[in-house]
């Protein structure tokens, strides 16, 4: 503590010396402290302290290379700290790190398991940057000790030979990406200021956390000044800007008044008074940004001369990298960093190595997305990038640009208007005014429905009325009032945000009246506020520059940002037209170019693809051999017009037609996947397997998506100070310590229930709407009185009927009494208060979605500070019954239990009296849409390719319901549908705390999920990993393995014993079925308490899975997939292709039979049959030699005698003429009919957990993975490594760790079985294998007395935490023994842990 208060004085009076000293003789305790000290002395140094230090430094080095990891990581903050307060002195940087300075700590990184936690991890390789870029030398050094390698572990683990394979990341956080590729950015010389990167002086920013305008301190005790958290900083910033004469600041649980006009804070509880200063910030002036002065020749530039061979490795080994990092991650951050590390590569990069380089990459089509991005940063890198690469390889790339359309977009940006290519906006691009610029950064793509009403009178009229500038009209009240007419429903849409050009559906400043009025409003518009675009990282800074007394706006500075975008706009544009006047003008443009033969080919065969006219097949085999045999490009397909297009085609369902859709779909199957011609089906099992095709196909389509999509990712990239903890625990305290105001108000519209009368309220921000339902109706707000009653008797509000609190405490879901609105949106009971905030309460002037890529996650000041007022007003009744009671603790279940089957009498006798079934649905119908289904709010460039995409993987999945005998298999796994970017983006979504709390996740994400389940599964699934505590584990385990008894009667299957039972499991019988268990039908004349207590059974199953997901526990139940697909509400569509996963006996039978069947009507087709001789060849139709009516069959359930299909089936035997019938009824009464009330039981008992439709993202195989974990694999030596933690007397170098890896790589699956069992309380691994076991399974030494001998002794272990205690056995094979033994003999008992 001390150390921390007077690092100063200690370090003067030569303590760090002393304290270092005899360091090693200290317990390791006193050793930790003393580098803590040593630290805390490092926090304020000047470099006038420096004489103090370079005794201690040789000490602290060596102890880098120590076992301990908390005096590690004090000697790591120590330096880190050092190397911060040095940044600028090139010498003393020097000095602090020598050659071991830097191989220590280039060891520390790589030691496997991390000895360094993330935040330390991250200061570490920010300190390697630093040093790096004010210091050149020391990149030189660093270089020379062959940091490439050590990177590229970082990034993507061992590598195993050659450095072209598929490059995988490690996943690591974004922050630590970050400033991995800062420090790859800082080992390559910088790049000149002048020619094509002049422009890169615009995109600077003054030091990142500091461009905030002004910095507020407060005085403590002693007269030292601290400065307010940033938050707290800016809302008093604002205040203050809004000339308000005091403000009250809630933070860390106290109330303080600030009083602008004495300048104190005042302690609201207890009264006393401290100075408060506003200090402006010097590093805001945007002229002071970085040293400017200019230094020798780069010492690293010098490197790349003298030791080509060095430059070309490092750049060999990191380019890919780098690439792949840009194409994976989706933060603007780590995205802008690594641009400017791929274009310092590339501009030192001589052109062979590039050639080399760049081969494998799809540079051409990346640098075409960029370019339409609509971020400006990264629309300036990829111009720079495309003119380098055109100076140094221009006969590759002049090629390659104009077919992977970067020409194009070059061209769109030469010719914009405005430079963006979003809808045209009512605005000049010139910088002609103070008035034009700002009213060009608040673009509005509503303008197209906005502009007619502003030049209206009424618009006119109720601009002069709302503004009244007098001197006491205070700005903030202009706000407060000035609001834009209504203009009929609007929903706010999430406006991505594209850095400054938000979207937004109001106009943000009357965009086209040009009278003065509008230009002062357009700049009292907060977005044009000091706002520091796209290029800061700034946290939305503070509206500096606006409100004088009077509230009329300043003038703004001449070089303000909005005057810089409009200089770097000007700039792009400029570029761009020289660019394609430098390499595409010269030859003239006719169709003879050999880069658009392609294209050509291409757009004739879309044009064949017509609706109206049958052309056969022969566009298709076109589009099929281009797609498959040339190397045709994103651009040329998406130019074609070949996306729409081939939509339609497999999709139209007009009367307009020429060719029905099923034929059309057969067609293509036949063509890109080799499935016969419609007309010329087979008689046999329709079998094909050549998906090459398709398989191209695909892959061009998702090709073109990551080229097209833009969807927008909130992330906040906001760095982590001085690296004390997370962002997301930053972001949690912040959230705990601040409350919003909320002033509750009875709806207008309402009477009929008391008006509250308590004032404002302060609300957690991340409490539900529900928790102010139960507020006010635990006060008696709920009761809905009579209109005439007096009102006045409501007593006081803060009396609590208990009566009410009770019934609210004891009843899961209590009917909902109150609903809440902000202005007009009626807020989900289930959303958090800070999102309702956020959604719906900023004014649009206060700009909807104010997160700038980077901005400051906790919304604007405004949120803070403002009341928000929310409305409530009962609900009514007639809707209470329709509303889904989801709000409550529990969701209500769906259906409710009837007696009979939900399907209607009438239907049930069509099945008993005449046999007829239901028709099986087509799941494909579903999905052959070529509109974006219900649900699809969002619009994105890639929106009809992803419906393609859509539709290509339904007919991959489900294409064999077109045929009556096809197999039943997909033609190209889900996983390759999978779009690695889009993946990439949802996990970066996922991964960020603050989204996820504050329930602020894009549309995009919910809603690509819920009607594709494809590229979000992976992320899902992701989410759904959690800590495995050893007894409920084992509860989970013990329970699968009693429901799956053979006297329960739940299963069908056959009854086993178990290998090797347990206790009571000795004799007892169980239900095994290869293909996994599925319900045991039930007939008509089943008794009724019989069945009664098999639903009641399922409806525990029911519970008990839902139970397990929400705990992220795994049930050790093999289920079939038709059961999945029951839990999905998907049997309508179940068929007999799904008799396979439940008795492949039957299935195999019923398939003969089908065949029968298809003979049979091929025969009555046949025209050339007379009567007699079509019943002769009828009758001699036969199943392996044996008629139909021999095989003795009646109409009962195969394997359930008692179970009829039809009244009276034990008397109807099966003939050849009823057989058809039969068939359709077996399926249907093995799959639907007999196990409707289990399977109904069931979902009503997982609703009574969570409400089944979450699980609506999954497919039925994921969900077996979700609830079973993965499926049994080979465990590899490497993996163990990687995802194993040796710990307390063991290391990955020990004898008996490699002993253990060996022994479990040569285990089989039930070993497997028992293992994890045994460690773990379960018997599978969660999906993502031992990667995703959490905590890691880790290995320690267990200890004896020296005369004990650990061959004697068997492992023993820690469920809860995964824990393996392992003795050093003296050989493998006696710790395979013992291993097995304490695994079969351990199960189920916790004592022997």
């Amino acid at each position: 503590m001390l150390s921390r208060r007077h690092s100063k004085a200690i370090l003067q009076a030569g303590g760090l010396a002393d304290c270092l000293l005899y360091l090693e003789f200290f317990s390791i305790n006193a050793q930790r402290n003393a580098l803590a000290i040593a630290a805390n002395c490092c926090q304020s140094i000047t470099p006038d302290d420096f004489t103090l230090w370079p005794d201690s430094l040789p000490l602290l080095t060596q102890r880098l290379t120590h076992q301990d990891k908390k005096s590690v990581e004090s000697t790591c903050l120590c330096f880190a700290r050092l190397v911060d307060n040095f940044q600028h002195e090139e010498n003393l940087l020097q000095q602090v790190a020598s050659r071991d300075l830097l191989t220590n700590i280039q060891q520390l990184l790589v030691v496997t398991p991390p000895v360094l936690s993330s935040g330390m991890f991250i200061m570490v390789v920010r300190m390697f940057s630093l040093m790096c870029s004010n210091c050149p030398t020391l990149a030189v050094q660093l270089m020379k000790q062959n940091i490439a390698e050590t990177l590229r572990f970082l990034l993507c683990g061992a590598s195993n030979g050659s450095c072209q394979e598929q490059i995988d990341l490690v996943p690591r956080s974004p922050q630590e990406l970050y400033e991995l590729t800062s420090l790859i950015c800082e080992l390559m010389p910088c790049l000149p200021r002048e020619g094509i990167f002049a422009v890169d002086a615009m995109l600077k920013k003054g030091s990142a956390h500091t461009t905030e305008a002004a910095v507020w301190q407060w005085r403590d005790d002693r007269g030292l000044w601290h400065p307010y958290n940033r938050i707290d900083s800016r809302i008093i910033e604002t205040a203050h800007q809004n000339g308000e004469d005091e403000i009250s600041l809630s933070t860390l649980g106290r109330v303080y008044t600030i009083d602008f006009n004495s300048m104190q804070q005042i302690n609201e509880d207890t009264g006393t008074a401290r100075g408060i200063q506003r200090k402006p910030n010097p590093l805001a002036n945007p002229n002071s940004g970085g040293h400017l002065e200019v230094r020798g020749e780069d010492a690293r530039a010098q490197l790349m001369k003298e030791d080509p061979e060095l430059a070309k490795c490092f750049i060999k080994t990191l380019f890919g990298v780098l690439y792949e990092v840009y194409s994976s991650s989706a933060g603007p951050a780590v995205r802008h960093k690594c641009l400017r590390a791929i274009l310092r590569i590339i501009y030192f990069a001589d052109a062979e190595l590039l050639k080399d380089v760049l081969r494998n990459h799809a540079v051409s089509s990346h640098i075409a997305s960029m370019l339409s991005s609509q971020d400006l940063k990264i629309v300036v890198g990829s111009l720079q990038m495309a003119e380098i690469l055109m100076q140094k390889l221009p006969d590759v790339f002049s090629v390659y640009f104009r077919r992977e359309g970067v020409m194009h977009q070059v061209k769109n940006l030469a010719e914009s208007e405005t430079f963006f290519t979003s809808p045209p906006k009512a605005c000049t691009s010139g910088t002609a005014s103070l008035c034009t610029t700002t009213i060009t950064t608040a673009t509005t793509t509503a303008a197209s429905s906005v502009t007619p009403d502003l030049g209206s009178s009424s618009f006119q009229h109720s601009m002069d009325d709302s503004l009244d500038l007098s001197p006491q009209g205070r700005l903030s009240d202009v706000l407060k009032r000035k609001r834009l007419p209504k203009r009929g429903p609007r929903r706010p849409k999430y406006s991505p945000p594209r850095d400054d050009e938000k979207v937004d559906n109001q106009a943000k400043s009357p965009t086209t009246t040009a009278s003065p009025k509008s230009s002062f409003l357009a700049s009292l518009n907060p977005k044009t506020w000091g706002k520091l675009g796209a290029q800061t990282n700034s946290t939305n800074s503070e509206p500096s520059r606006t409100a004088g007394v009077s509230g009329l706006a300043r003038a703004t500075p001449k070089d303000s940002v909005s005057n810089n975008r409009e200089k770097i706009k000007a700039w792009i544009k400029e570029q761009a037209s020289k660019f394609v006047e430098r390499y595409f003008n010269s030859e003239n443009v006719d169709g003879s170019n050999p880069a658009l033969n392609v294209l050509q080919r291409l757009c004739s065969a879309t044009e064949q693809l017509n609706l109206q006219v049958d052309r056969g097949v022969e566009c298709l085999m076109e589009i099929c051999s281009i797609v498959s045999e040339s190397d045709v490009s994103s651009f040329e397909i998406q130019h074609s017009g070949l996306v729409k297009q081939l939509l339609l085609y497999l999709t139209s369902n007009s009367d307009r037609d020429v060719v029905s859709r099923d034929q059309r779909i057969k067609r293509f199957l036949h063509i890109f996947y080799n499935c016969p011609m419609p007309g010329q089906e087979p008689l046999y099992r329709l079998e094909p397997t050549e998906n090459g095709p398709l398989l191209a196909l695909v892959h061009k389509m998702n090709s073109c998506l990551s080229q097209m999509e833009q969807f927008p990712v909130k992330v906040h990239d906001f760095p982590s100070g001085n690296g004390n903890g997370s962002r997301g625990s930053q972001a949690l305290k912040f959230f705990n310590t601040h409350q919003l105001k909320c002033q509750l108000q009875r709806h207008p519209d309402c009477t009929n229930v008391k008006q509250w009368k308590g004032g404002p309220v302060k609300i957690d921000p991340l409490a539900l709407v529900q928790a102010i339902e139960r507020y006010l109706v635990v006060r008696g707000y709920g009761r809905v009185r009579e209109e005439d009653e007096d009102s006045d008797d409501d007593g006081s509000d803060d009396e609590i009927d208990e009566s009410l609190a009770a019934q609210f405490l004891n009843s899961g879901s209590v009917r909902h009494r109150l609903q809440f609105y902000i202005g007009e949106h009626l807020l989900p009971y289930n959303m958090t208060v800070y999102q309702a905030v956020r959604q719906f309460s900023l004014q649009p002037e206060e700009e909807r979605e104010s997160t700038d890529d980077e901005a400051n996650p906790l919304g604007r000041a405004g949120i803070w500070t403002k009341t928000h007022t929310i409305w409530y007003k009962p609900v009514r009744e007639d809707e209470d019954g329709c509303k889904d009671a989801v709000g409550g603790k529990r969701g209500r279940a769906q259906t409710a239990p009837t007696k009979t089957s939900p399907r209607n009498a009438k239907k049930q006798d069509e099945l008993w009296h005449d046999g007829v079934c239901p028709s099986v649905t087509n799941p494909l119908d579903v999905y052959l849409i070529s509109e974006p289904p219900e649900g699809i709010t969002f619009d994105d460039p890639s929106l009809e390719v992803i419906l393609l995409l859509r539709v290509l993987h339904s007919i991959s999945r489900y294409w064999f319901y077109l045929y009556d005998n096809a197999v039943c298999k997909e033609i190209i796994s889900t996983s390759e549908f999978i779009n690695s970017k889009l993946t990439a983006k949802a996990n970066r979504q996922l991964q960020d705390p603050l989204v996820i709390m504050t329930g602020n996740i894009p549309t995009w994400l919910t809603e690509l999920g819920k009607t594709w389940t494809n590229s979000n599964c992976t992320a899902a699934s992701r989410g759904l990993v959690g800590t495995g505590l050893g007894p409920t584990q084992e509860f989970y385990a013990l329970v699968s393995q009693e429901l799956q008894r053979a006297d329960l009667g739940l299963w069908r299957g056959e009854e086993v014993t178990l290998a090797n039972p347990k206790g009571s499991q000795e004799g007892t019988k169980y239900m095994f079925s290869s293909r996994g268990l599925f319900a045991v039908p039930f007939g008509r004349s089943t008794k009724p308490a019989h069945i009664a207590k098999i639903k009641m059974k399922f409806r525990f199953l029911g519970k008990l899975m839902a139970k397990a997901i929400m705990d992220f526990r795994l049930l050790d139940l093999p289920l079939g997939l038709p059961f999945y697909k029951w839990m999905l509400r998907h049997e309508s569509s179940i068929s007999s292709h799904d008799l396979v996963n439940i008795d492949p006996g039957v299935a195999k039978s019923i398939q003969h039979l089908e065949d029968i069947i298809r003979q049979k009507k091929r025969l009555e087709q046949d025209q050339s049959h007379t009567r007699e001789t079509l019943q002769q060849a009828l009758e001699s139709l036969n199943m392996n030699g044996c008629s139909v009516e021999d095989l003795g069959l009646d109409f009962t359930l195969p394997g359930f005698p008692n179970i009829e299909l039809k009244k009276g089936g034990k008397d109807v035997p099966v003939t050849i003429h009823n057989l058809e019938e039969y068939l359709r009824l077996v399926v249907y009464w093995t799959l639907n009919e007999g196990v409707s009330r289990q399977f109904e039981s069931f979902r009503e008992g997982f609703e009574s957990v969570f409400p089944l439709h979450h699980l609506q993202y999954f497919y039925p195989e994921e969900l077996d993975q979700l609830l079973c974990g993965s499926k049994s694999e080979t465990w590899d030596v490497k993996t163990l490594m990687e995802c194993c933690r040796p710990d307390h007397g063991y290391t990955h170098d020990s004898r008996a760790v490699r002993f253990l890896f060996e022994v479990l790589s040569s285990f089989d699956a039930e070993q497997q079985r028992l293992f994890l069992q045994f460690v773990t309380g379960s018997p599978r691994l969660p999906v993502g294998g031992f990667r995703s076991l959490n905590p890691p399974l880790t290995i320690v030494r267990k200890t004896f007395e020296s005369t004990e001998n650990p061959d004697d002794f068997l492992p023993s272990v820690m469920t809860c935490v995964n824990y393996l205690k392992l003795p050093d056995y003296s050989s493998i094979e006696i710790m395979r023994e013992k291993l097995l033994i304490a695994a079969r003999e351990g199960q189920q008992s916790f004592h022997l842990s």
